[in-house]
């Protein structure tokens, strides 16, 4: 899944570096669908000048290399098996207390695979949703800061998803997509779930480009949600600070390996098939005629 973002985003970024038209791109429909997808999950380029608004060339550029660092650096911590941490497939060991601090910033919780207990102080925001807390977590990451390693969590109930179908397994054709949701499998298999969680492990692939779960106003609201789901990073990806935020975002680096991986498809509206612009249109003699970019 990781590899095939890397290499589908160096593809992209060498087309843009070289600044071809895409009426000269050699496999229109293959480019369409990555530029469609990032696009749609970190922020429209400004393909003409005056016309759209968006992201300048340069600074999508820019964006893309920040993307495939990060994307390399997770592949090159999974292929070396340097991986330094724990990774849990359950956190019924933390016992929660109650106790928080002063600022209310952390609560204590017991660590019962030590005995006597160890007391670990995690952030408020992770409260009450561990894995045996609550069924609405799929994972969780925290850096530990005495250990200095990160520990990664991997909810149970995913394993169980992928008792029923692997990735691996999936029909990669627009037959077998077609009509069907990216969510589906994300959350069918546990490797979008360890995808997003390997985003927040700072001490293997850096604090620098460390991701977070950013949050996103709703519309027609003054309320904000973490940014999970293929809506919600679309969502985000359109707000004005949005494309700057989106390369911060977790699920968006999960949803866009999935996209890339299970390539048959454009993703960008979720659901495999689904297209909200073209860069072609047929003429009334059968040809193309193609927008052309300002670079």
């Amino acid at each position: 899944m990781t590899t095939k973002a890397v290499n589908q985003l160096n593809a992209l970024y060498n087309i843009i570096d070289n600044q071809q038209q895409p009426e000269d791109w050699t496999n229109y429909d293959s480019t369409f669908r990555i530029l469609s997808t990032w696009s749609s999950f970190f922020g429209r380029p400004k393909y003409v000048n005056g016309v759209n608004t968006g992201v300048t060339w340069t600074q999508t550029k820019i964006n893309m290399k920040h993307a495939i660092s990060l994307y390399q650096t997770v592949l090159s911590v999974l292929s070396s098996k340097s991986l330094s941490g724990i990774i849990n497939c359950n956190d019924a060991f933390l016992k929660k207390t109650g106790t928080t601090t002063a600022d209310q910033k952390h609560v204590l919780y017991h660590d019962t695979r030590h005995q006597p207990a160890y007391d670990v102080w995690l952030p408020s925001s992770l409260s009450g949703k561990l894995c045996h807390e609550t069924q609405e977590t799929n994972g969780w990451t925290w850096q530990n800061p005495f250990a200095q390693r990160d520990e990664i969590t991997i909810c149970p109930k995913i394993f169980d998803n992928a008792k029923n179908e692997q990735l691996s397994s999936v029909d990669n054709s627009m037959s077998g997509l077609q009509n069907k949701e990216l969510g589906y499998y994300k959350y069918l298999t546990a490797g979008g779930t360890l995808m997003h969680e390997l985003t927040h492990a700072a001490y293997n692939i850096g604090f620098d480009l460390k991701a977070g779960d950013q949050l996103v106003t709703l519309p027609g609201t003054t309320s904000t949600t973490p940014a999970y789901g293929v809506k919600l990073i679309r969502l985000l990806a359109t707000t004005a600070s949005g494309p700057s935020i989106a390369l911060k975002n977790a699920d968006t680096y999960a949803f866009f390996a999935l996209a890339m991986y299970l390539d048959a498809c454009d993703w960008s509206r979720e659901v495999c098939g689904a297209q909200d612009f073209s860069l072609r249109k047929k003429t009334p003699n059968g040809a193309w005629n193609y927008l052309k970019f300002d670079y």
